[in-house]
């Protein structure tokens, strides 16, 4: 039987260091991994590599995990051997290391067997060890759920190789999946080794994550001795990454264990002598089943009779989108959001009394309200950009934590809505949800469906100004935010107010002073929020002698590259499309000339990705600045990293730009 939880986000934060790249490496399998076995030729090799901004380097990383049968239980015994370089003093905390415990119901728990630890440092050309001692191996409860037992390595310095090994333990009855095996980590990794055994009697479904090609990958038949007199026929699988990079957390993605190099293992089937075969995983079908006919789910989307009323009232509006309208805002401003995802709901009669719940209780609750009113709607379920992808091949309902609501129109046009914002207009869901596929849940056809968003990321910058001969520039300025870039607008100003928000605004561009800041549209929210001021800039155009240096981009420039490593193993997900557009008419002071104009630019992406154009033209005394930035693509491979990087530093350049304006002289007598 399959029971279903709520599921609640939980804030994760990342430190994640520098990329150590490739080139920068060259090494084989280890020559010896038996534990203790460090030379002096060990500490020779090490000082002799280039220097790098790692602060530690995993020599190597290896992991095994197998089975055994002891006292009437089967234990899955994970084996994890490690050694570490420490090659600076930021890098000695490394050498407390903690491991989680899970801890059940019925005493059952993991626990660490076997575990031994050295710290080697090299002493007048001498290999000295200081083990670890007991004392240093202590244990702290982090919930009721979890102990950590923790152990620190002695007599830790610059120079200094770490090396620890320990079983962890884990009875199959509370866990039945390996952990996952990463071959990467916020520094760089030499080689990383996972072995994992497989008896007859287990079926798992291996999943890769990550971008690193496997330097080893073999799957060989073996005999398992479980222990017990119990001998399995079973399947060994050895995996290798080597050179492994330290993963540099870039920006543009969704969650970084989309993006770090590792193997899952979940577990499809077993089948113990003498039992039927226990199935762990279901298939899509399968898993939509259970969905729709569990109390939580699928049965809340016909249990509308606290909504009747409203209901009533939509269905007597005689338009279509009317109708969906009133349906829509009805749930957002009754129900508020508590700023929680989840997969089932609490109930809809228990969040309409209590008038605030979470994703699930609020979009379960909109479904079957548009339902009632006569629509045919459908909830999705779908993983936050921070819970991760989905992967299609897989039917895990744990690979999803939110749920949306999907309407089809009479007239074939489909709409994605989520009622938690109450800025969101119809068609359009947070940024959070933009992450890829969803799964359509109907009692027949379910199916996955694109979540590319309907609406971009748009801002258009706008300026008339006056330059006068001491520099100053003076004019009025507005910017139409659409889109994404509304949504963010209106809910600073909810959240913050229009004061706060108008220093902020101020604050965030160098030399502005500004007054008289309108802003409109905000109250309807499938319009634009247009934002006005008069402006005056003390920092866009430098007086020196007889020129004028005028920044023609004002402060509206790209200024930095967001795109920082060179290289990328990974895709650039924006999760949208953007658009970046500024116009300004500058008029010049009476005397002056421009020495010579910046050429127009003209770039675009492969394929149609992208669009940059820049162009400056004067007619007269008037200056007319053009710059048009465009993403039109929410994900790039990595293919088109490279060309992608390069127009962000074209534009930068561009932007950087400025006009000479020269003051003309009278010829002499005039």
């Amino acid at each position: 039987m399959l029971f279903l939880f709520r599921r609640r986000n939980a804030p994760v934060f990342f430190t994640l260091f520098l990329a150590f790249f490739l080139s920068e490496i060259a090494y084989s399998q280890p020559r010896n991994t038996d534990f203790g076995n460090i030379t002096k030729a060990d500490f020779d090799e090490l000082a002799s590599l280039p220097d790098t901004s790692a602060e530690a380097v995993y020599l190597f990383r290896n992991g095994r995990t197998t089975f055994i049968y002891r006292n009437s239980e089967i234990l899955l015994q994970n084996y994890y051997h490690v050694r570490l370089f420490i090659r600076k003093k930021s890098a000695s905390d490394r050498a407390t290391v903690s491991v989680p415990l899970l801890y059940g119901q019925n005493g059952l728990r993991e626990a660490v067997q076997q575990l031994n630890g050295t710290t080697y440092n090299l002493v007048n050309g001498q290999v000295v060890k200081d083990k670890l001692a007991k004392d240093a191996v202590f244990t702290d409860k982090a919930s009721n759920d979890y102990q950590i037992r923790k152990f620190t390595l002695p007599n830790v310095r610059e120079g200094s190789i770490l090396e620890y090994n320990y079983v962890k333990e884990t009875p199959f009855r509370l866990r039945h999946n390996p952990e996952t095996w990463h071959f990467q980590t916020d520094v760089p990794v030499w080689w990383s080794e996972y072995v994992f055994e497989q008896p007859e009697y287990f079926f798992y479904k291996t999943v890769m994550r990550g971008y690193l090609p496997l330097e080893v990958n073999e799957r060989n038949s073996i005999s398992i001795n479980l222990g017990g007199g119990l001998v399995s026929v079973g399947t060994g699988y050895r995996f290798v990454v080597k050179n492994a990079p330290a993963f540099s957390n870039e920006p543009f993605i969704t969650t970084p264990k989309d993006y770090l190099s590792g193997f899952d293992f979940e577990l499809a089937s077993y089948r113990l002598p003498n039992m039927a075969v226990e199935n762990m995983t279901l298939d899509w079908e399968s898993m939509d089943r259970t969905l729709l006919e569990n109390d939580a789910f699928g049965k809340q989307l016909n249990r509308a009779g606290i909504l009747k009323e409203a209901a009533a009232l939509a269905k007597a509006q005689p338009d279509t989108m009317q109708r969906l309208v009133m349906v829509y805002d009805y749930i957002r401003k009754n129900i508020k959001w508590n700023k929680e995802s989840a997969l089932v709901s609490a109930g809809s009669r228990k969040v309409f009394e209590k008038r605030e719940g979470d994703a699930a209780d609020i979009n379960l609750m909109l479904v079957a309200l548009l339902r009632e009113t006569g629509f045919d709607a459908d909830p999705v379920i779908l993983s936050t950009r921070s819970h991760g992808k989905i992967n299609q091949f897989y039917g895990l309902l744990r690979q999803f934590n939110y749920v949306i609501a999907h309407i089809r129109l009479p007239s074939g046009q489909t709409l994605l809505l989520d009622a938690t914002d109450p800025f969101l207009k119809p068609g359009m869901l947070p940024e959070a949800c933009l992450n890829g596929v969803g799964r359509l849940i109907r009692p027949k056809g379910s199916t996955f469906i694109s979540l590319d968003p309907a609406e971009r990321d748009m801002l258009y910058s706008s300026t008339a100004l006056t330059l006068e001969a001491d520099g100053a520039l003076k004019g009025t300025f507005k910017e139409t935010r659409s889109g994404y870039q509304a949504l963010q607008t209106r809910h600073e100003l909810a959240e913050n107010g229009q004061e706060a928000f108008t220093k902020t605004n101020a604050a965030s561009r160098s030399g502005w002073q500004t007054s008289g800041l309108q802003i409109s549209g905000l109250d309807k929210i499938d319009e634009p929020v247009i934002i006005a001021q008069q402006v005056e800039f003390t920092d866009a155009c430098q007086a020196a002698g007889d020129r004028l240096y005028l920044k023609p981009m004002l402060t509206e420039g790209f200024a930095t590259n967001p795109l920082r490593a060179p290289e990328r193993l990974f895709p650039v997900d924006f999760g949208k499309c953007l658009e970046r557009r500024f116009f300004a008419q500058i008029t010049l002071p009476e005397g002056y000339q421009v020495e010579q104009l910046p050429k127009a630019t003209l770039l675009t992406l492969p394929d149609n990705g992208g669009r940059f154009q820049y162009q400056i033209s004067q007619v007269g005394r008037t200056l007319t600045v053009s710059s048009l930035f465009s993403l039109r693509k929410p994900f790039y491979t990595t293919e088109e990293y490279a060309s992608l990087r390069q127009m962000y530093d074209l534009v930068i350049a561009r932007h950087a730009e400025q006009i000479v304006l020269k003051k003309e002289t009278l010829a002499s007598g005039k």
